[in-house]
């Protein structure tokens, strides 16, 4: 696609992105008041690049899968343990599979 140059140089191009949605389902299993497992998925759709009303096909599609474990040490204290992979990607990176530690302090 070539963009539209008018008499004065300038570029009359017309570009949008269509809306970016994340749709998620998280289910959490308490073992104990203080230990919590958890599972669950999403799908990331849309963010689609528009150019003179002419969609580029480009649009996010990703499904994915989450594992979780969190415990609180102390009142006060959590760290959370997340295992994770993308199941189809389409339009960015995949990641085979993730590993994240999150430490928290409540205050």
């Amino acid at each position: 696609m070539r963009p539209f140059t008018g008499p004065d140089g300038v570029s009359h191009d017309n570009q949008i992105q269509t809306p970016k949605y994340e749709y998620q389902l998280y289910l959490r299993y308490n073992l104990e008041s203080a230990t919590q497992l958890g599972f669950g998925g999403g799908w990331i759709k849309g963010a689609g690049d528009v150019v003179n009303h002419q969609s580029l096909n480009d649009k996010l599609n990703t499904r994915y899968l989450r594992l979780s474990a969190a415990h609180f040490f102390t009142t006060a204290f959590q760290t959370e343990l997340s295992l994770g992979r993308d199941l189809s990607v389409e339009q960015g990176f995949k990641q085979d599979s993730f590993l994240s530690v999150r430490l928290g302090y409540l205050f």
